[in-house]
């Protein structure tokens, strides 16, 4: 005890540093991206098929022995992940520095595109379309990291209520920016990929029906229903 009293002040911030950084880099191990649920999915199981085609030369398993091992190791792993990062995860909820490190695990069939249209002269005029397409209205918005972020989460449906929150500022923006306009709405486009050949000779994908399409008139309009 008497040691740790003899430390100065320069001591002691390189000690609070020091540790700071080694728990906060410890949440950077990788974090399960395909939860065992997930196994049946086709897209997962086309990332099996492509891995164990590559490694059945010179691994003589079968395809369900590689599948139930990568699986099993997987789940080990994380479960060793889980004790080393217990004491970082406390710390990070307690210091505000929590954040997900899950990357994809595999490219999915589908997903969802955001869109914001704006009505000029009685028509609806698609100014933005994720990134789908020549609209892109005010993109160093959009393309920001914890913008993008959350439109992940609309993509599965998730975060009404930010998205509820969001609408009206990006209604702001577009007040200004088209100042013609009468009223905006915005919503999310399904889109579903098509096998990979058919993609590269049609440069499509297939498009659903939108959902939570939001609208809003400009404030003062005489517009009641846009």
């Amino acid at each position: 005890m008497t040691f740790f009293l003899s430390w100065d002040r320069a001591t002691w911030r390189a000690v609070g540093v020091t540790a700071h950084l080694v728990l906060v880099s410890l949440l950077g191990l990788p974090e399960a991206a395909v939860k065992p649920s997930d196994l049946d999915k086709p897209e997962v199981q086309q990332w099996f098929d492509r891995n164990y085609a590559a490694v059945s030369p010179w691994l003589p398993v079968s395809r369900a022995t590689f599948v139930a091992g990568v699986a099993g190791w997987g789940q080990g792993w994380m479960a060793a992940r889980e004790v080393l990062v217990a004491p970082s995860r406390a710390y990070a909820q307690l210091a505000g520095t929590s954040q997900h490190w899950a990357m994809f695990g595999s490219v999915p069939q589908s997903s969802a595109t955001f869109f914001v249209e704006v009505k000029r002269g009685g028509r609806w005029e698609r100014v933005h379309q994720g990134r789908f397409g020549p609209a892109r209205w005010r993109p160093s918005w959009f393309d920001q990291e914890r913008v993008r972020s959350q439109f992940n989460l609309f993509v599965r449906k998730k975060g009404r209520e930010d998205w509820d929150r969001m609408v009206p500022v990006m209604a702001q923006m577009a007040w200004a920016d088209f100042p013609d306009a009468t009223a905006m709405r915005c919503g999310m486009q399904p889109v579903a990929f098509p096998a990979p050949a058919v993609l590269a000779r049609t440069h499509k994908v297939e498009q659903g029906e939108p959902f939570w399409v939001t609208a809003l008139p400009r404030p003062g309009s005489a517009l009641s229903n846009p």
